[in-house]
């Protein structure tokens, strides 16, 4: 068998999931549904924090913080801009600010909407009857959503995050796994939970299946005044742009995993600016590549945004796909 790669970016996840141009309207509608009086909190506190504040004063906070996020980012020209605006201007408190909210909004966005429907029909295809994971591919994903997680639940009827991360083997910025030569997922701009150096990760959601309701938004807003008061807890959600604590960096599995890929599947991904240095790692890495499937429906520019990343392009053949209603399977597998 081929050794097959995929690269998702956010148009694998569009069915559920904003694209970029489409976060500041999907963030109002959420908060117009968390402002709906049937999904208040009670002005108690939480019993697990020591603080002043009610339940009812961090989801007002949080919607603030949604808000804020909303506006700011209509004002420019993708989430990741106005990141790298602040992360260049040293404005840490409003990047960590930025980070929160969107992981909470993220959180929130997978509940409220089925996984992408072709998330389904990949694992279908790719599963052996006793749902063994192919060990000849490799899953590299610019996305920090849980849709792989969240489909794959329903194949083996495990909806604890933490053991469907462990069995999917998800190897993300902040959280080494142990190396492993079968299936694998590398989450290249982290994944939407919590860490504090030298433990375990943490999650706003214990239960993948969570339904959107009352019960679900006091658990997220719980952890999400956690956050606010353990001022050590840090969001795992990053972008490539932002240094790793791991001593091993994630890069550096990746191109170790990835070196004998003789097939490359691009899906949905568009080749970012800010994610060039990692692109240029990841693809001039592969030193036996054939092969490149592009699926897009805007494929002709994303071919010339991935041949300009790529030192060594004789001998690939590179093969666009439009049809974007399935994940492509190629005849390698």
């Amino acid at each position: 068998m081929s050794k097959v790669t995929y690269i998702f970016g956010a148009g694998a996840s569009k069915n559920a999931l904003p694209l970029i141009n489409e976060i500041p309207s999907r963030i109002e509608q959420l908060v117009q549904t968390l402002e709906q009086d049937n999904l208040a909190l009670d002005n108690k506190k939480f019993s697990v924090l020591k603080e002043e504040k009610t339940k009812r004063n961090f989801q007002l906070e949080l919607i603030s913080d949604l808000k804020w996020l909303s506006k700011t980012i209509s004002n420019h020209s993708s989430v990741d801009t106005f990141a790298k605006k602040l992360y260049i201007t040293k404005n840490f408190s409003d990047y960590y600010r930025l980070k929160l909210a969107l992981s909470v909004f993220f959180v929130f966005e997978q509940a409220r909407n089925k996984p992408d429907i072709r998330y389904d029909s990949f694992f279908a295809s790719i599963l052996s009857s006793t749902s063994v994971l192919p060990s000849n591919i490799r899953i590299l994903t610019w996305n920090y959503d849980y849709q792989f997680e969240l489909t794959f639940s329903n194949y083996i009827n495990q909806y604890d995050l933490k053991s469907l991360e462990d069995y999917l083997s998800v190897d993300s910025k902040f959280f080494e796994k142990p190396y492993s030569q079968g299936f694998r997922i590398f989450k290249l701009n982290g994944t939407i939970g919590l860490f504090r150096d030298g433990f375990n990760n943490y999650r706003f959601i214990n239960k993948i299946n969570r339904q959107f309701d009352l019960g679900m938004i006091h658990e997220v807003i719980q952890n999400y005044a956690t956050i606010k008061s353990l001022h050590d807890l840090k969001i795992s959600l990053s972008f490539s742009w932002e240094p790793e604590s791991n001593q091993t960096k994630l890069i550096d599995r990746v191109i170790q995993d990835i070196s004998n890929t003789e097939v490359l599947i691009v899906i949905g991904y568009s080749v970012h600016f800010f994610n060039r240095e990692i692109d240029r790692a990841i693809l001039n890495n592969m030193k036996n590549l054939k092969r490149i499937y592009i699926q897009s429906p805007e494929a002709d520019g994303v071919k010339e945004r991935l041949l300009a990343s790529m030192v060594q392009t004789s001998g690939i053949e590179i093969i666009n796909k439009y049809n974007t209603e399935q994940f492509y399977l190629p005849n390698e597998l």
